[in-house]
């Protein structure tokens, strides 16, 4: 097994974008990376792998000073933004399983060690990625229908309660029948797709109006194809009063283990 260069000082740590199979060389530099990082490099890992990694400050990496940080949202922003920049540069360039967010080892050999200790299931989430991309669709609801009538009278208790029963039931009819549609159309995305991963609605009035959140694994070649049917799919929700919202392609995040 080779041995991955030397990237880490004394005082540095190694962070970890990902780890990769069949990198090419770049004519350009990779982005800046995470907050006082270094260039990130590919470093042989053994077996054809390679690790996406980068020498950054020990004292600025290590778990408690990022247990810290974590209450700094303008630097977990910069470091999300940092780490999704140099995962999508390294993915353009090769097949690459994007790893989480803070992913640090105190030198490259631990990292080396970890990616041979998980080489068959990494190499199985690497052929399935190869060629691939992720992209998202969020649906939400728009508008919902009001109670046909005038409002009555607040004074007319009896018809006041009758015209709020009737908005809830309206409200619980139009949502139901929104998320049938939801779920119709999911199946169609999947079935353009070679995997789906539907996420959890954020707790909240957010959440409360979110009707899908998935992600599809979608092959570059089948790109157009989805993005015909998702664009189809989102003039059918427009005319039933829902925001449809498509992005993409991003690296497969949530097809390699590692969350964005």
């Amino acid at each position: 097994m080779r041995k991955p260069a030397k990237v880490a000082a004394p005082d540095a740590a190694v962070y970890v974008y990902g780890v990769a199979r069949g990198v090419v060389d770049a004519p350009v530099r990779p982005p800046r990376g995470v907050p006082g990082a270094g260039p990130a490099k590919a470093l042989p890992a053994g077996a054809g792998l390679f690790l996406v990694a980068a020498e950054v400050p020990a004292e600025d990496y290590a778990s408690g000073a990022i247990e810290r940080g974590l209450r700094d949202l303008d630097w977990v922003s910069r470091c999300a933004l940092g780490h999704e920049a140099v995962v999508e540069f390294f993915s353009r360039r090769a097949t690459l399983a994007p790893a989480k967010l803070f992913t640090v080892f105190d030198s490259a050999e631990r990292a080396a060690m970890d990616v041979q200790l998980r080489r068959p299931a990494l190499l199985r989430v690497l052929r399935r990625i190869e060629g691939r991309d992720e992209w998202g669709i969020r649906v939400r609801v728009g508008r919902l229908p009001a109670p046909a009538g005038r409002r009555p009278a607040p004074s007319t208790g009896t018809a006041f309660l009758r015209h709020k029963q009737a908005a809830r039931h309206a409200v619980r009819d139009a949502l139901r029948e929104a998320r049938a549609k939801t779920s119709a159309l999911l199946r169609r995305l999947g079935d353009a797709a070679d995997a789906t991963v539907e996420r959890e609605p954020p707790a909240g009035p957010a959440g409360a109006s979110l009707l899908l959140d998935a992600v599809f694994l979608v092959p570059r070649a089948r790109a157009g194809a989805f993005r015909a049917l998702a664009d189809a799919e989102s003039r059918a929700c427009r005319r039933e009063g829902l925001s449809f919202d498509l992005t993409g392609p991003w690296p497969p995040y949530h097809f390699s283990g590692a969350r964005r």
